[in-house]
Parts: C-alpha cells; structure tokens; sequence
C-alpha cells in the first residue's frame, strides 16, 4: 500500500474482516442436549461449561406449546438446547422436528463444523421411568457420538432407578453402559460431571478437542493452561508478520512511506485476537481502540523517538524490530485477558501508549541482541 493511499485506508474495517477470516482456522465443536423439561440440562451445561455460556437471567421457560431448539453459543464451543419437550405433550411432534433438525444439521450441510459432533440425552432420576419418547429420541442419534446423562439422582433413587433404566437404554436403546453416565444435584451439581466432561472428549473429533478443554470449567487450572499452549501458535504468527514487515521493507522506506507496514501489523493483530477468542464486546472495547493507537503510534515521526538514530528511512531490520515487538506486546495482553475469562475475572485493561510501547521495545530490543 502507497503512503498517498493510506489516507483512505479503513483500518477498522480491514482488522475487523481480518479477524472474521482468522476465526475460520479454529474449530468450534456443537452439542445438542435433549430431553423432557425439568430433567436437569441447564444445571449439567453450567457446571461443565459454565454460566458465562448460558447466565441464570437468560434460562427462561418455553412459552406454552412451543417446541423448539435453543442455541447457546461463545468463541469456544456452541450448544442447541431442547424446548417444550412435556410427558403427554406433543411428543410425537417433537420426535418429527428432532429428527428434521438433526437431518438439517448432518445430512443437509456440507460443512463439518456445522455438524452436530456430541449428542447428549438427559433423563431426570426423578421421574423412574424411560419412556418410549426417550427411547425414540436417542434412537435417532449416531451412538458413537451420543452420550446418555441420568440426572438428580439422589440416595434415595440411585440402586433402585439406575439398575432400572440402565437394564433398559442397554436393552432397548442400544446403548452400550459405558455410554451411560450418572449425575447428582448432591453437592452443588458436580458429581458426574468430570466423567461427562472426559467421555465427551474421547468421542469428540480430534480438531474440536482443544475449543472443548478451554471451554470446560471444571477444571480451571487446566483451561488456563490449554490458553497458555498457544504461546506456540501466536509465535508463527507473529514470526509471519514480522518477515512479511521485513520484506516489505527489504528496500528501505522513506519515513513518510512507515504506515506500508501497519496493515501486515493489523492483520498480525488480528489473527491474534482469533486465537485468543475475544468476543464482539472485547473487539470493539478492547482490540479496536488498541489498533487505533497502533496507527496513530507507528508512524514516521513515532519511529524517530522509539528508535533513535536508526536514520531517515525504515529498513528490513527496523520493520522487524517494530512487528515483532508489537507482536508480543499484544500477545501479552489478549493471553492475560483470555485467561481472566477463563478465571471468571474482569478482563484486565490494554495498556497502549507510546511510553508503554517504547519501554517494551527497549526491553525486547535488548533481549534480541542478546541472543
């Protein structure tokens, strides 16, 4: 890109698209959880995946008579969610709208990452019996990818009710027991719930997998660590943008020419941010304010003062130098900021500022040199 047309380039546009096409590169798995109303499937969606997915003041109940699927989704992974599934109710109906809804998803898309990749079925302990809907329902799921959830068992019903259904899913429902797992309102909803966790994850395709370990709240140290792994994979980025800055400069830039590079940077800074799976309110309150300071930072008169006496024009090493410290700088901040998410915590506030910068690029400057 010339300088005489920089004037006209939309840098929020062109990081916002960027971000959108980065995202494509990360697969997203999709659950469907089923099963009567009341059997527990909020409670088990929360205590694997937590409220930060689906919140206590969005779980309202379907409006009388209306059957439906409900999609819950964020950066990490996406769930349809069954309505107006009620004993004596329309189950025949719900049974034809399920199988169409899964013949919609599996057979009718061409697209893998629009596929429905784990089946969860939910039956209330409470209700001590399976019905011939239920058996129907889980019936039309592949039984590789399905999972049977025996939910608010309590001391009471769990020697008596599991043997019961277990004898019947494996009878009549073709479900093999280690298909079958069993959960409890028994200390806060938890008990089960690793189990269900770990069986998803065997059946899960391989490219999902790392989405669903981050996703998971269960075990945070765990989630924080699979977000501190991709240190790995912001280093390729940052590498690319940097040796495409470099080339770009391979001749050197007349300062008034500096800004070529700012869209290989914005694009960097794009990808990093889908890696890092910010959502639309930290793009548009955190990443894009950010990206404006990178533009109104990394011009001709900035550069003299982050790196005095490098001359009158930018070269393949100064534009190197630049990118990669930039680079790094921001992996910092969206890894931290991903991680409160994980934690449950306030997202930290991007500190971007050319005094910030230019100590940051004094530091990674002198690591550099000392390699």
């Amino acid at each position: 890109m010339q300088n005489q047309n920089f004037e006209n380039y939309d840098y929020e546009k062109d990081f916002l698209n960027k971000v959108e096409e980065e995202k494509k590169k990360y697969k997203r798995p999709n659950i469907l959880i089923c099963g009567y109303t009341g059997a527990g499937k909020t409670s088990i969606i929360q205590a694997l995946l937590g409220k930060d997915l689906v919140p206590d003041n969005e779980i309202k109940d379907a409006e009388r008579g209306t059957m439906d699927y409900k999609r819950y989704e964020n950066e990490l992974i996406g769930i349809w969610d069954s309505m107006g599934l009620e004993p004596k109710k329309g189950e025949q109906d719900f049974i034809r709208m399920t199988e169409e809804f899964i013949r919609e998803r599996q057979d009718k898309s061409n697209n893998v990452d629009d596929h429905i990749h784990i089946f969860w079925y939910v039956i209330s302990a409470g209700i001590e019996r399976i019905t011939e809907t239920d058996l129907k329902i889980i019936n039309l799921f592949p039984k590789e990818s399905t999972l049977i959830i025996i939910s608010k068992i309590d001391k009471d019903t769990r020697n008596k009710t599991v043997e019961a259904y277990k004898k019947k899913l494996i009878g009549e429902g073709n479900i093999s027991e280690d298909k079958i797992i069993y959960t409890t309102d028994i200390e806060g909803g938890s008990r089960g719930i690793e189990e269900l966790y770990e069986k998803s994850l065997e059946i899960l395709p391989e490219a999902y997998k790392t989405a669903f370990e981050e996703a998971q709240r269960i075990d945070i140290e765990k989630a924080v660590n699979k977000v501190k792994e991709k240190n790995k994979a912001a280093a390729g980025i940052i590498f690319g943008a940097t040796a495409g800055a470099g080339t770009a400069a391979a001749v050197p830039i007349p300062l008034s020419d500096a800004a070529i590079i700012t869209p290989i940077q914005i694009g960097m800074i794009a990808g990093l941010a889908a890696l890092y799976g910010l959502n639309q309110e930290q793009l548009k309150h955190q990443a894009l304010p950010l990206v404006a300071r990178v533009v109104g930072t990394i011009t001709a008169s900035s550069l003299v003062k982050l790196i005095p006496g490098f001359g009158s024009a930018v070269n393949s090493a100064v534009a190197t130098l630049i990118t990669g410290a930039l680079g790094w700088f921001v992996q910092n901040q969206f890894e931290k900021m991903a991680i409160a998410k994980v934690k449950g915590e306030p997202a930290p506030t991007i500190d971007f500022d050319f005094s910030v910068f230019a100590e940051f690029l004094k530091n990674y400057k002198k690591n550099n040199d000392n390699k």
